[in-house]
């Protein structure tokens, strides 16, 4: 089956260039500033413009790195050509500029080249390097493979370097010549040796529109001085893509034009809306033996550099408060209405401190949009509510921006109440962990009175099904126990083997079973905990105590043979031989032998060795701290 379209030409609706390109070939100005910037791309110098006229046709030309046949066909002939991904974000000098710095390129999608059919369609591109010239014919056209075509016209030998656009109508296009030096004088200034003529008149600070620059000595010693050029885009244009600071030395750009070019980063944040307003220029020529040789900074060492720079900070920040005044009014005025209530609910004092604490936000922190400002505000009203007060402040200010960030990051995964509860319920078996090591190290430790306590808050160690909620101390069963074995019944009753020893602890906690329709039915596990005075050495008899209160228990009815029974025998020594645990009815009982060395450590790392991790905690330290250690126990964690 043959294509539909084999032997069907391609056609291009008529308004497909200027939606695939927009402004670029819409906009005169537009269309102006990325013909410039492709030259700015190609390591250009010098730039030369004839301007349209009713006598004259547009020509632009350059002294960049030109390009081969082969280059423009790459780039011209392919849509959507990606400038870096082929080429990198930097563009670096031609062989004849030794010690020049690459430059940041503009462009990015390929989309520029289309502007010259804003000024002449058809028109001429001439191209060279590598000693030929070239000249090519474009031309819009709707049944190409092309929205228009290229055609080879020319070709000679040549010393020749740059790239050319020779218009071939002659007319206006609602924008005189003095108007595009002005629009140019917004977006390339900064870098000094970028040079752009129009009608022969090279593009100055004078061009720039009236109110839109301005100039102020800064004075740095008694003997330099440097001349700060302050320009302001909204009054001249938006669209400029070079701002921040730039310095200048013998005019020659000394790195790049940014705002990182002071020590204190916090002068401006490159994403507010006021770092994409205003550029600073520099010119400080007695930093010339300051300057890195490949011209990217100046020495790090330089007390003259350093000097210059602070002074120089200070007057830009000065600056930017001076120009943004208006705004901070403005952002302390819409918190002060959209919390009116809030404020009215705070004595008078702590009024005024939010209101003059607010201005010096705002001063020290000219990097924070109005957004961020009143969040802080936010936080800050809050915090004269709050019983607390500014606790919270001071813990952050001894933080390290990188806890700063992952408490953020924590803030976003968990709400304060969650993490809350999680931290808690961590410090808890923490303390835990750190009793147990010290009672069980501590030969006058009363097991009944101290140590079940602590082993009932501890099941968790002895495996996740313990975990259960359902899963709790069971008064009843111990209480039953205690009157079988505990001499509160009559002396023929009990078996002379039946007793309670005197050196241990015993504690029953069960969780229930349920039938199909809800119902309780009686204990589905059962687990014994049996403390032993340290000394008592774990072995068959005291397994078999406890498998004695099994079978007491099941012939009392509380528990059957399918109960799941867990027994633990703690003690500090294990006798030889007997650290298998013991099994009755079918595996349904299982009786082990524990050291409470084992117990805890077992604990440790149920606990994913927190412990160690957060030996440093204050709620640690703290606890630790309040509790006193007979000597031969020594450190309460270290025995965890």
């Amino acid at each position: 089956m043959s294509d539909l379209f084999e032997n069907v030409p391609l056609t291009y609706d008529p308004r497909f260039l200027e939606d695939h390109a927009g402004s670029i070939i819409k906009d005169p100005t537009t269309a102006l500033v990325e013909l410039v910037a492709n030259a700015w791309d190609a390591y250009a110098t010098r730039v030369d413009i004839t301007w349209p006229s009713d006598t004259q046709a547009f020509e632009i030309k350059d002294n960049g790195k030109g390009m081969t046949e082969e280059e423009l066909n790459a780039r011209w002939r392919r849509f959507n050509y990606n400038r870096v991904s082929e080429l990198g974000e930097l563009t670096d000098p031609p062989e004849d500029l030794p010690g020049h710095r690459p430059r940041r390129a503009f462009g990015r999608n390929g989309k520029g080249r289309y502007a010259a059919f804003c000024f002449s369609s058809p028109f001429d591109v001439e191209i060279g390097k590598d000693g030929l010239k070239c000249r090519f014919r474009l031309n819009r056209t709707p049944h190409l493979p092309l929205p228009f075509s290229i055609e080879k016209v020319h070709e000679e030998e040549s010393q020749w370097r740059g790239f050319r656009i020779l218009g071939e109508e002659e007319r206006p296009v609602g924008m005189s010549a003095d108007m595009a030096r002005s629009v140019l004088s917004t977006r390339f200034l900064t870098n000094p040796e970028f040079e752009v003529y129009v009608e022969g008149q090279k593009v100055t600070f004078a061009d720039l529109p009236e109110h839109g620059v301005e100039t102020i000595p800064v004075q740095i010693d008694a003997e330099n001085s440097v001349e700060m050029v302050v320009i302001d885009s909204e009054k001249t244009d938006r669209t400029t893509k070079q701002h921040g600071i730039a310095w200048w030395v013998n005019k020659r750009l000394v790195g790049e034009c940014n705002w990182r070019n002071f020590e204190d980063q916090s002068v401006l944040d490159g994403r507010r809306e006021e770092a994409k307003r205003y550029t600073f220029i520099l010119k400080a020529d007695h930093l010339k033996p300051d300057v890195l040789a490949d011209w990217s900074g100046f020495k790090p060492d330089s007390e003259n550099w350093h000097s210059t720079r602070s002074a120089c900070e200070d007057a830009v920040r000065a600056k930017l408060l001076d120009l943004t005044a208006a705004k901070r009014a403005q952002t302390k005025n819409e918190w002060i209405e959209d919390h009116a209530s809030l404020r009215r609910s705070l004595p008078k004092r702590s009024q005024a401190k939010l209101s003059d604490t607010m201005d010096a936000l705002m001063e020290k922190c000219p990097s924070l949009g109005s957004t961020q400002v009143q969040q802080v505000m936010d936080v800050l009203a809050n915090m004269e509510l709050a019983e607390s007060q500014y606790a919270l402040l001071e813990k952050m200010q001894s933080m390290k921006p990188e806890d700063i960030d992952n408490w953020n990051d924590i803030l976003d995964r968990w709400t304060t109440e969650l993490a809350k509860e999680a931290l808690d319920e961590i410090e808890k078996r923490l303390r835990v962990l750190a009793d147990l090591a010290a009672k069980t190290s501590d030969k006058t430790t009363d097991e009944v009175q101290e140590l079940q306590p602590l082993f009932e808050r501890s099941l968790w160690i002895f495996g996740p099904q313990f975990e259960s909620i359902e899963f709790t101390s069971n008064k009843g069963i111990t209480t039953v126990i205690r009157e079988l074995f505990g001499g509160e019944e009559k002396a023929e009753t009990i078996r002379p083997d039946f007793v309670v020893m005197p050196d241990s602890s015993i504690g029953f906690y069960s969780r229930p079973g349920y039938d199909d329709d809800g119902d309780q039915t009686g204990c589905a596990v059962l687990s014994i905990v049996e403390l032993k005075k340290p000394g008592v050495a774990l072995g068959s008899k005291e397994k078999d105590q406890v498998w004695k209160y099994v079978k007491a228990l099941e012939q009392r009815g509380y528990i059957s043979r399918h109960t799941k029974v867990f027994g633990h025998v703690l003690g500090d020594r294990i006798a030889a031989g007997e650290d298998e645990p013991r099994k009755e009815w079918s595996d349904n009982v299982v009786i082990k032998p524990w050291l409470y060395a084992n117990f805890i450590s077992q604990g440790e790392k149920r606990m994913f060795q927190l412990k160690d991790k957060l030996a440093n905690a204050p709620f640690l330290q703290e606890y630790i701290d309040s509790k006193p250690l007979a000597p031969e126990q020594g450190n309460l964690l270290d025995a965890v």
